[in-house]
């Protein structure tokens, strides 16, 4: 009933909680994607490649097949 409610009632939409969005503001004095740190480690034999932006610091992780250039 609950779902219902929020799905059609008016006031429940505009005054629901709004679904996560990643939302990030750019420093004045840094590009974005102008130095990306790259890393490549091992979680149980398997390799793992580890991306960080440092303008917004946003990360992000991969297991990999295998640590080729075209993999990479």
């Amino acid at each position: 009933m609950i779902k219902k409610l929020t799905k059609y009632y008016c006031h429940c939409q505009k005054h629901g909680k709004s679904l996560y969005r990643f939302k990030f503001k750019l420093p004045n004095n840094l590009d974005f994607n102008y130095i990306v740190f790259i890393n490549i480690f091992y979680i149980n034999g398997k390799p793992v490649l580890y991306v960080i932006n440092k303008a917004i610091g946003f990360t992000a992780a991969r297991f990999l097949k295998d640590i080729s250039v075209k993999t990479t």
